[in-house]
């Protein structure tokens, strides 16, 4: 985290972090929590306005040099979103696309954590994410599981769910 902030040009502090991820009973993995956890960081040294997160939902792996990389499971978090008040949906702009596949969210794709402090701060405007295509202009595909081998109890809940 230290040296995606330091070498984005931005300050980190000079004592101790600890970063409190509750509750603890839900199991966090992988790297999806490094852009909020460094957003966290920043704000609580008042690099970035607490304010310009209400309702902000940041989700992103974040490398040493401070750019944003893609991470799993963004078309559920994105899902998960709207229930839960959630209006902006910051993510990787390799995500985007798949964020924004859902309406009623604003998709903001984020390239650098240096871009989305200058966002948070108004230096810069990030545009939202469309999609071009409309999914309900799709033609239909005719999908057939008999190519999907095995999952045959999640193959009958989807035929039951049809029906």
């Amino acid at each position: 985290m230290r040296a995606a902030i330091v070498n984005s040009g931005l300050r980190f502090p000079g004592q101790r972090v600890t970063v409190n991820l509750a509750p603890a009973a839900i199991r966090k993995t992988g790297s999806i929590y490094d852009l909020p956890i460094a957003v966290a960081i920043l704000t609580a040294t008042e690099q970035i306005p607490s304010a310009a997160l209400e309702a902000a939902l940041i989700v992103g792996e974040l490398p040493l040099d401070g750019s944003t990389r893609q991470v799993s499971g963004v078309l559920p978090m994105a899902a998960m979103a709207r229930p839960e008040e959630f209006s902006v949906f910051y993510v990787s702009s390799v995500d985007a696309p798949e964020a924004a596949l859902l309406p009623g969210l604003t998709v903001i794709p984020v390239e650098r954590l240096v871009d989305l402090v200058h966002h948070f701060n108004g230096l810069t405007t990030l545009s939202p994410h469309t999609n071009s295509v409309d999914l309900q202009d799709e033609p239909d595909t005719g999908a057939d599981f008999t190519y999907v081998k095995g999952q045959e109890h999640v193959k009958r809940a989807l035929e039951v769910a049809a029906a």
